[in-house]
């Protein structure tokens, strides 16, 4: 375990989650949303809300909550693209309670709902995005 799961761990430590297999979220990621260098390629979602500000204070915990308002969300899938090898599935509004500290770990970090497909976003250059994925992909009509 890394200083950064450790990390992780500690910021998940106050709400109930369980643990998913990292490879398994990452796969449906790929499947569902265009990739590019290991990223989803938001410029190719059609509908994709971005947004370059996420190093302002109150910025990701906003827009996350943004995000989770716009559909009905049972649960998310939480994975981190490099420093972290762990990765979980909690309620949206658990995460919500622990994102600012979970951001903290220098990494792309993805809230994903293995269901409707349903991704967040946020990377370490301050970008945020959030969408569904694009008409066509697998599980969308």
């Amino acid at each position: 375990m890394t200083t950064y799961d450790e990390m992780l761990e500690s910021a998940l430590s106050g709400i109930d989650h369980r643990k998913e297999d990292p490879s398994r979220v990452f796969a449906e990621i790929e499947r569902r949303f265009p990739v590019q260098h290991s990223k989803i390629d938001w410029q190719r979602v059609p509908g994709a809300v971005s947004r370059p500000d996420g190093h302002l204070p109150g910025a990701p915990v906003r827009f996350f909550r943004e995000a989770i308002s716009t559909c009905d969300l049972a649960s998310l899938a939480y994975v981190g693209d490099g420093l972290t090898s762990t990765s979980v599935v909690a309620a949206p509004a658990d995460f919500l309670a622990v994102i600012e500290s979970m951001l903290d770990i220098p990494q792309h970090h993805y809230f994903f709902d293995m269901q409707s497909g349903f991704c967040i976003s946020f990377t370490m250059e301050g970008d945020m995005h959030h969408a569904f994925p694009p008409p066509g992909a697998p599980g969308r009509s």
